[in-house]
């Protein structure tokens, strides 16, 4: 697969994943393995533009092992993890993270309002 037709498949997982309410809030309604790739591009590009970016994942109706893993990396990586914060977690986002061990570093990255 060359390298542009990867970025075009990442930004079209991003714009269906998510969809952007506020410049620096990414909506996320799904965050599986498919989801991953465009999400993190999503990120990266804020992240470039000098932006915070905010996590809405409070209506997170499917998440997987992958996107569990994506949310502990975010918390887990110090060049990131003072930029990047989600919203309270959905029921199902805490259980599947309970369920991997991880839910303590999923709640540390939730920022109260």
């Amino acid at each position: 697969m060359n390298m542009e037709l990867a970025v075009s498949q990442a930004d079209e997982h991003a714009q269906l994943a998510h969809e952007q309410t506020d410049n620096n809030v990414l909506t996320l309604e799904t965050l599986t393995i498919a989801d991953c790739g465009g999400v993190f591009e999503a990120i990266k590009q804020k992240l470039t533009a000098g932006l915070t970016v905010l996590l809405d994942i409070s209506q997170c109706q499917e998440i997987d092992t992958a996107g569990v893993q994506l949310l502990a990396a975010i918390q887990i990586d110090p060049a990131v993890n003072l930029k990047v914060h989600w919203t309270k977690p959905s029921e199902l986002v805490s259980m599947k993270a309970q369920r991997l061990g991880l839910l303590s570093w999923i709640n540390a990255g939730f920022l109260e309002n």
